[in-house]
């Protein structure tokens, strides 16, 4: 929370204002298909290396590379990334890519964000040209993936109302 206090005629009033990052993203792991519905298998997408630059990875959906599989960099790297942008984006793996809540948590506090409204990263643009597809990657993330409470592996389970 953010506090702002004002005077006014010799009062002093305080109003807290909830910070919220309604920007944030979670990047897709092959983790994140195991939250597809066992009769969509044959839609499950698959990696698949760059022919010449092996630290690139795709998404293959439908047989078509869609879309771009962000590279998992080391802390280190993160670090250095920040040094050239010139603004801190260091983010722990487990916190990036969902698979530990609570350091996200940790790292939210540590920037003053109170609650964040997250999106998949692969789907901030169509992934299919066949709607009955892109549904099913659609019931991934709001059925499974990023739903609140339910399975333990779910990235918002235990966040408390704060993802």
């Amino acid at each position: 929370m953010i506090t702002a206090s004002a005077t006014e005629r010799g009062l002093v009033s305080e109003t807290k204002y909830m910070v919220i990052d309604s920007d944030s993203h979670v990047v897709e792991t092959e983790r994140t298909w195991q939250f597809m519905d066992p009769g969509d298998e044959k839609h499950r997408p698959v990696l698949a290396a760059h022919p010449t630059d092996p630290h690139t990875q795709w998404w293959i959906i439908n047989g078509q590379a869609r879309g771009l599989r962000f590279p998992t960099l080391t802390e280190e790297e993160m670090a250095e990334r920040s040094k050239q942008l010139g603004r801190d984006v260091v983010t722990p793996i487990g916190a990036r890519e969902g698979d530990d809540v609570e350091r996200r948590l940790r790292h939210m506090d540590r920037l003053g964000i109170d609650v964040q409204v997250m999106i998949h990263t692969l789907w901030t643009v169509p992934a299919t040209d066949r709607p009955e597809v892109e549904l099913r990657y659609a019931k991934v993330g709001t059925g499974g993936w990023l739903r609140c409470g339910g399975s333990a592996m779910d990235v918002c389970a235990g966040a408390r109302c704060r993802l």
